[in-house]
């Protein structure tokens, strides 16, 4: 949620009357967990409350799942940053996470490497850390060293339906 004036000493926010979990909140931004009781596909009211002092409701659409990957969210076997100076070798593992991966009643989660379609070897919450999900896939030898783009994929709510990420940048380097 981001806006102006979203931290003090006690920070609530609601969906419908629902509480949902306050993760993180600062000046411009708090971050929450949605309450699982909504239904998907609905628009729910969120409000929230700031040291007593409520903002207006205001509809949100909830959805099954929204696959997002974090800023630096795609790390080598290793768990080491995944950059240019330190790529992923081909045939090795990346480590993607993110949030909103994983619907209530999964579907099967795929990521997309390079324009190739895989299934993850590794798909489900990090243990510890409420509404992270770790996606885990090895590259395949058939891929081209340099940057690639991956993009992860979860089951929606309609048979067959996937909702996709926005693409992270992901560099590859032949194995040695």
């Amino acid at each position: 949620i981001n806006g102006t004036n979203l931290q003090g000493k006690v920070v609530t926010v609601t969906f419908d009357g629902n509480p949902a979990t306050v993760v993180s909140s600062n000046a411009g931004s708090i971050t929450v967990l949605v309450p699982s009781s909504l239904n998907a596909g609905a628009t729910s009211q969120l409000q929230v409350t700031v040291d007593g002092n409520q903002s207006t409701p205001l509809g949100v659409p909830i959805a099954a799942l929204s696959p997002a990957i974090f800023s630096d969210g795609v790390l080598n076997q290793d768990y080491s940053a995944n950059s240019a100076s330190n790529p992923a070798a081909v045939g090795s593992t990346l480590r993607i996470f993110g949030t909103g991966m994983i619907a209530p009643v999964p579907g099967p989660v795929t990521v997309q490497l390079g324009g190739v379609q895989l299934t993850p070897s590794f798909a489900g919450p990090l243990a510890g850390w409420p509404g992270v999900n770790e996606v885990d896939v090895a590259i395949p030898g058939n891929l081209a060293a340099g940057p690639s783009a991956v993009i992860v994929c979860g089951g929606g709510p309609a048979p067959n339906q996937q909702i996709c990420s926005q693409p992270a940048n992901v560099i590859l380097q032949l194995s040695q």
